[in-house]
């Protein structure tokens, strides 16, 4: 079993007290969960898990929350999205300490000796954010990470694909209107990750409504 950090974000029906719920998630297994109940309309979930996989971890969550408000829509799971104080202070509380000017030096290229590009970030109004995802790859496979931190951050990676792939597949079912994220979950969770990976399309219509939902944090 491995331990799994991250936090789901549902929205409701706009007046609704999130407190209403609280004894209804923890019944359907998100007693793991810090829950977040601060303003109407929305409710937060920061987890702990344990389970075998990130996948398991991740839309086992999502799973448990719908059961108990089957009419939550979700809106985003963290961490995903990060600019460079956000990157700094994740890799440092999670893997080794990094400054922000020394993410600075990776994203502007200038590392010294590197097998690969630093991935290309994304600008929303006058920042620039990465996922997370790309940067541990980035870390990892340029030798970046102390040896005896791998491992986790091999951990850390499998949950940021995760969470990316979520995220990505929740906006797509929103923006096609195909049929509700929710409704997709409902079936198998397994079929539902993975459902569309194309950084093309996810670059041009997914990353600004994403973002968007950060006032939901």
């Amino acid at each position: 079993m491995n331990e799994y950090e991250f936090s789901l974000h549902f929205k409701l029906n706009t007046e609704e007290d999130p407190s209403w719920y609280v004894q209804q998630l923890e019944d359907a297994g998100c007693d793991d969960a810090l829950i977040g109940i601060g303003r109407k309309g929305l409710i937060s979930l920061d987890f702990i898990r344990d389970a075998d996989h990130a996948e398991g971890a991740v839309y086992g969550a999502i799973e448990n929350v719908l059961q108990a408000i089957p009419h939550a829509e979700l809106i985003e799971v963290t961490p995903d999205k990060m600019n460079l104080s956000g990157l700094s202070n994740y890799i440092t509380e999670n893997l080794f300490k990094i400054s922000k000017q020394a993410v600075q030096k990776f994203a502007s290229g200038k590392t010294g000796k590197k097998l690969t590009e630093f991935p290309t970030g994304y600008a929303v109004s006058e920042n620039t954010y990465w996922h997370l995802q790309d940067v541990l790859e980035w870390l990892i496979a340029n030798k970046k990470i102390p040896a005896i931190k791998v491992k986790e951050a091999e951990l850390l990676l499998s949950l940021s694909k995760v969470i990316k792939e979520c995220n990505i597949t929740s906006m797509y079912y929103r923006l096609t209107e195909q049929v509700t994220f929710n409704t997709a979950l409902s079936g198998d969770w397994q079929t539902v990750g993975g459902f569309i990976n194309d950084s093309e399309y996810n670059n041009r219509h997914l990353e600004q409504p994403i973002m968007e939902s950060k006032k939901y944090a």
